[in-house]
């Protein structure tokens, strides 16, 4: 007597104009029987689908600590949220940082004393768009504008953030601008 699934596989090989040898529907049934088994195990949709929205909160977190931390000047804590190595494209230029330390914070202290001498006093994003996303990469379209004191406007720079999830965590490890950049002093390769 045919089984259900014998019935749909004859069923689908006569719409379809081919027909199957007794051979031809073992196989087809157990194929069949393997992919219901996997669709209904546990771990089934954990290793195929992800919560997107929580994808995107976790990644829009990382670039509110990123913002708050420049704006306190904070390198430390700028750092904290990179991925290393971390690059920067900007003005026709990659940059790279290979690891946390000494090299990253002192180009990072150096923007900040570059840009509090152009009358910068905060930035804040204008805009955050998220334009590709999966369990461990997310494309991120920005704006950020910076302002003086009195809250007039310097300008706004429009950049694509890469933030990648590497070892259980979420970082920034790429930013590219489309902008007139402020570098530190005497800094020819590392432009913000």
């Amino acid at each position: 007597m045919p089984t259900w699934i014998d019935t749909e596989i004859r069923r689908t090989s006569e719409r379809s104009g081919y027909l199957l040898t007794p051979r031809g529907m073992h196989v087809k049934r157990t194929g069949v029987l393997l992919l219901l088994l996997f669709a209904l195990s546990p771990d089934a949709h954990s290793q195929t689908g992800f919560d997107r929205r929580q994808v995107e909160r976790e990644v829009m977190s990382v670039l509110d600590a990123f913002l708050d931390a420049f704006n306190r000047q904070d390198a430390r804590a700028e750092e904290r949220t990179y991925h290393f190595p971390h690059y920067r494209l900007a003005n026709g230029v990659m940059s790279a940082w290979p690891a946390p330390g000494d090299e990253a914070e002192a180009w990072m202290n150096g923007t900040y004393q570059t840009l509090r001498e152009s009358g910068w006093d905060h930035s804040s994003w204008t805009r955050r768009r998220i334009i590709h996303v999966s369990d461990s990469k997310a494309h991120i379209d920005t704006e950020i504008t910076r302002y003086r004191k009195d809250g007039s406007v310097i300008t706004s720079l429009e950049s694509l953030y890469i933030v990648t999830k590497e070892n259980g965590r979420w970082g920034i490890k790429m930013r590219s601008s489309f902008d007139v950049v402020i570098a530190a002093p005497g800094d020819k390769t590392n432009t913000r």
